[in-house]
């Protein structure tokens, strides 16, 4: 279900899905969040092309009932929602974007998110804002 931009998504994920280097964020304390979750990168380390710092695209997969704990980061960060889940900031209450809605998490906001009967299926972008004396590029 969902709109036809994210079927289309959907089936470009899939014909990159088995080249990517899935990793797991390390929670030894965390034991259901350590087996039930799984990330990769699209472009950035280990992931199908290497592009500069400032951007990072990645995939977040978490299983049924599984919840990714809360955490916070320099980079802004946007989802594009891909199947049910639920999202937090701060000590906001839960809310379900829908499939194909953004998330947008602000620099240093603690977030979460969590699957709830279904998995979970995110993709990710983080990005750098340049430094004051290193401008981005502009495009012509």
């Amino acid at each position: 279900s969902g709109p036809t931009l994210i079927h289309e998504l959907i089936h470009s994920f899939l014909n990159i899905s088995n080249e990517l280097s899935w990793y797991r964020r390390k929670e030894p304390d965390l034991s259901d969040f350590m087996q039930g979750h799984a990330n990769a990168f699209i472009i950035g380390p280990n992931g199908l092309e290497e592009r500069g710092k400032d951007v990072l695209v990645g995939v977040s997969l978490l299983a049924p009932k599984v919840s990714y704990p809360d955490h916070r980061h320099p980079p802004e960060e946007l989802y594009i929602v891909m199947s049910e889940g639920e999202w937090r900031q701060n000590d906001a209450p839960w809310h379900s974007p829908g499939i194909g809605g953004f998330v947008h998490n602000p620099s240093n906001i603690i977030h979460s998110m969590r699957a709830k009967s279904k998995p979970l299926l995110a993709i990710w972008c983080l990005w750098q804002q340049p430094e004051p004396d290193h401008p981005r590029p502009q495009s012509s």
